[in-house]
């Protein structure tokens, strides 16, 4: 019983690695909208030359970083969750609460998945393009919702997998 608890845990910390790997690139993505804007000011107050595409390109990059860093906000429990009754019950039951937020998590990621997947290749396949300055074709701005889907529903098995293990103690 306990090498099967061992197994579940090594399994959940290894399907937790690309979702922890997501929040790295959210911070990133964090230092690319600063640097970003930082230009797009400095040409446009120095050298009165605005561009005209960075407001576009730091939103979709926005969307990257909140859907990259999702997921490691689940795995590291930084999301905001209201917690007033299920710390009144007892700490199994509080697992089993547990347990059907993530399966609850895990079903809504995987039709994040689905959506995003099926609408990234509807504007791919019809080659459509952003109605802004930059012209970017709209299935590329919309990988990193697909990205972030993916990551979700990893975070959502590694800690379904961990109470699963908590479960069976």
């Amino acid at each position: 019983m306990r090498s099967q608890i061992v197994t579940l845990d090594r399994i959940s910390d290894a399907l937790a690695l690309l979702p922890r790997l997501g929040g790295w690139i959210s911070a990133a993505l964090i230092l690319v909208v600063l640097a970003l804007i930082t230009y797009s000011i400095a040409l446009r107050y120095f050298f009165g030359t605005p561009l005209e595409w960075t407001e576009e390109l730091v939103g979709y990059t926005v969307v990257a970083l909140v859907s990259c860093g999702l997921s490691d906000a689940l795995i590291r429990q930084r999301h905001i969750a209201i917690d007033l009754l299920t710390n009144q019950l007892p700490q199994r039951r509080q697992v089993y609460v547990a347990l059907i937020g993530s399966l609850a998590t895990l079903a809504v990621a995987l039709v994040w998945v689905w959506s995003t997947w099926e609408t990234t290749e509807f504007n791919r396949a019809f080659c459509l393009y952003s109605n802004g300055d930059l012209e970017a074709p709209i299935w590329i701005t919309q990988v990193p919702l697909v990205i972030g889907a993916g990551l979700l529903v990893l975070a959502s098995l590694s800690i379904l997998i961990k109470l699963m293990a908590e479960v069976s103690k």
